[in-house]
């Protein structure tokens, strides 16, 4: 049950970013194709982008690592919306949320699960050391129900992680994930959660706006 007067919490980093999108992907580019003063125009500006669509807070499609994955047109609605837990992330030395976090999350049994890795805002340009999630704490939570795994990271899987294991683990459990959340203005907690991607036909992954309001357990 959400707080008494609580406000919906914008937790979504900016599609276009420039710490939104990993070093060789697509970067976010804008074009303009018509502006209001053009002569002969219909009277308007008219833009059109290109991008990969793994940048600003996103979903993956279990496409992305799976052949016989679902694309981005086929999400469900269920896991991106409901109750979800806040959870910090203590900086390991290895860069990885260890599986030892999972019985202390899982005691409130959640089914969706947020992990903030960073205390500050946003960086200015894209993370290569950012915390992933260790593949055996993703198959912890997912055996336990947890049907969302969220992240403010640009991965659920560490940087220099080939295979996206965490990924396959994940998506072969039949749950899901949200990337490069912001979640600076967030404290660790429970939230309702407001997050379906967008429904863009066959993509890797599809833009979300993330949006979290505290429930009544939550200060």
């Amino acid at each position: 049950m959400a707080a008494r007067g609580a406000q919906w919490v914008d937790a979504t980093m900016t599609f276009g970013h420039p710490a939104g999108t990993f070093p060789g992907d697509a970067a976010f580019h804008v074009e303009w194709t018509a502006h209001l003063g053009d002569r002969g125009s219909l009277g308007v500006n008219l833009s059109r982008i290109t991008s990969s669509p793994h940048n600003g807070t996103h979903a993956d499609a279990p496409y992305h690592v799976l052949e016989d994955g679902h694309r981005s047109e086929a999400f469900p609605i269920e896991p991106f919306v409901g109750p979800c837990l806040v959870v910090d992330v203590p900086k390991p030395k290895t860069n990885l949320a260890e599986p030892s976090m999972g019985a202390r999350i899982l005691q409130s049994r959640p089914e969706r699960v947020l992990f903030r890795t960073r205390t500050g805002p946003v960086p200015a340009r894209f993370p290569t050391d950012f915390t992933g999630l260790h593949p055996n704490l993703v198959e912890d939570l997912v055996r336990a129900g947890v049907r969302l795994v969220g992240t403010d990271a640009p991965s659920i899987d560490r940087a220099d992680v080939h295979g996206l294991k965490a990924h396959r683990v994940l998506f072969k459990g039949g749950s899901y994930n949200l990337e490069n959340l912001d979640l600076s203005s967030v404290r660790p907690g429970e939230y309702d959660l407001h997050a379906a991607p967008l429904k863009v036909a066959g993509l890797c992954a599809a833009p979300v706006r993330a949006l979290l309001r505290p429930r009544a357990s939550t200060p």
